[in-house]
């Protein structure tokens, strides 16, 4: 085990052009805490707490050194959610969430932060009170059991492997 930071961290692309894109970005330029450090090949939209690439371009690497990470989906789905929140889980992260309406179906609603964006200020108080009140400590156990669904049950391989078995 090692010791996590207590913020919360994006990786973030260029891309603005989805609902999800704009939701984002904006809560990012909104930050006025510095809650969420920011990676990514560029500054694409010239944000303030921008810390640089990722080392080797390896996301993973950097997931694990932070309890929290913050995510939007590209739109809002249901039935539908992508790697920007199984990524975190499985690295044992909280994630500040915002995207698939009905997730709670899939994952215990415990192992995330579901996040209004049409609320900046009141998804920024929620994610600086998450921090100071340590959301992750009290959660973790209920994400690592979410980390083995997915990875067990949720992911390709275990529903090829289901299916095979009909």
């Amino acid at each position: 085990n090692h010791t996590r930071l207590d913020k919360a961290m994006i990786v973030l692309g260029w891309k603005n052009d989805m609902t999800g894109h704009t939701k984002r970005n904006s809560l990012l330029r909104h930050d006025k805490y510095k809650l969420i450090d920011i990676y990514g090949q560029r500054n694409y939209h010239n944000l303030g707490n921008y810390r640089g690439s990722l080392p080797k371009d390896n996301k993973e690497d950097m997931l694990i050194k932070y309890k929290y990470y913050f995510m939007a989906e590209n739109n809002a789905e249901y039935n539908y959610a992508t790697e920007k929140i199984w990524e975190p889980i499985v690295c044992e992260c909280l994630c500040f969430y915002w995207g698939c309406p009905n997730l709670e179906d899939y994952i215990d609603p415990m192992a995330f932060v579901r996040l209004n964006l049409d609320d900046i200020p009141g998804s920024l108080a929620i994610i600086k009170k998450a921090i100071e009140e340590d959301w992750w400590t009290q959660r973790i156990e209920i994400i690592r059991e979410m980390k083995h669904k997915i990875l067990n049950k949720l992911t390709l391989f275990p529903v090829i492997n289901k299916l095979i078995q009909l």
